[in-house]
């Protein structure tokens, strides 16, 4: 995760924020192009109308892809806490997984279904059960091989992602759904997490009880 990069500005409408922050690879290169072909022009027709042309879309497309690495937008934050949670998992860093979570957390597949924000006993008791499981599994290492994003107006999403968790009882491939709040004064925490499958097979929330 960029932390030198700055929040997307919240007023902004979201199809916008993507348009001007998030990566446009093929317009840079288009409008850069475009630039130097006039430029190229101004100085075989030896007029500055081309020339002042050319360096208007270098520098615009210069600032663009500035603001697009300067900026991060909702989207690209929360693709970055998925990446960081799964290496936070693989390194069984229990700190930095409860981080991501909101207050009200739930995952009835891990057993932790209290929604009291002020519950520090809940806490304790989601730090415990996940604990338990990194070790109990004996969790190496996690990748990212699906992952598809829907973000709603009042700053929450949906994620679906596939798994693919090296563990001591060899590869396990698992699907969850998790939703997400973004918050104002932080990032995107997760308020419930949903297994769909395991192995490819679907699963109910309660089959994992064991």
């Amino acid at each position: 995760m960029n932390f030198l990069a700055l929040r997307s500005p919240g007023f902004l409408p979201q199809s916008l924020i993507n348009c001007l922050f998030e990566s446009h690879w093929p317009w840079w290169i288009a409008l850069a192009l475009l630039g130097v072909g006039l430029h190229f022009l101004s100085r075989q027709r030896d007029d500055r109308r081309f020339l002042r042309g050319g360096q208007v879309l270098l520098a615009l497309t210069v600032l663009w892809v500035i603001g697009s690495r300067v900026v991060d937008t909702p989207a690209e934050r929360l693709r970055a806490v998925h990446v960081d949670l799964a290496d936070a998992a693989a390194k069984a860093d229990i700190d930095r997984l409860l981080s991501h979570l909101a207050p009200s957390f739930t995952a009835p597949a891990l057993r932790i279904n209290q929604r009291d924000p002020g519950n520090k006993e809940a806490l304790g008791s989601a730090r415990a059960e996940i604990a338990d499981k990194l070790k109990k599994y004996g969790i190496k290492d996690s990748t990212i091989t699906f992952y598809q994003s829907t973000l709603s107006p009042d700053n929450t999403a949906i994620t679906e992602l596939t798994l693919i968790t090296q563990s001591d009882f060899g590869p396990v491939k698992t699907t969850w759904e998790l939703s997400w709040s973004d918050l104002t004064t932080d990032d995107w925490k997760i308020i419930h997490a949903r297994l769909l499958t395991l192995a490819d097979k679907p699963i109910s929330d309660f089959d994992m009880s064991q």
